[in-house]
């Protein structure tokens, strides 16, 4: 549990200490292989909840695959649709026939 302390330098600031609980009433999904075809040419692939935004952590054969911002997918590696749970993988990082997909994300619900 965490605990709110004053500062011992700085006296009109407060630190905490310990671990703070999530009171958000997320759920954390942890290593689900995302449903689709994993064929060399898929590259649409389907989480069973829709994650909540920036929480998911998505790994392609064991590497850590970075969220891009848009379908240009100028600036990573696959594009998420929080909306859906939907995750497409730019051309360049298809997963081939043998690949591994795993997520793990949050998500509102009490189940």
């Amino acid at each position: 549990m965490a605990y709110v302390r004053q500062h011992p330098e700085f006296p009109q600031f407060r630190i905490k200490k310990g671990i703070m609980p999530d009171f958000s009433g997320s759920q954390i999904i942890d290593q689900e292989f995302p449903s689709g075809v994993v064929n060399g040419i898929n590259k649409l692939f389907q989480l069973e909840r829709p994650p909540l935004k920036n929480s998911e952590s998505i790994f392609k054969d064991g590497m850590k695959m970075v969220r891009a911002s848009s379908l240009l997918f100028n600036d990573g590696d696959y594009y998420i649709d929080y909306q859906s749970g939907e995750i497409t993988f730019s051309d360049r990082q298809v997963p081939q026939e043998n690949s591994v997909i795993v997520a793990s994300y949050k998500y509102l619900g009490g189940e």
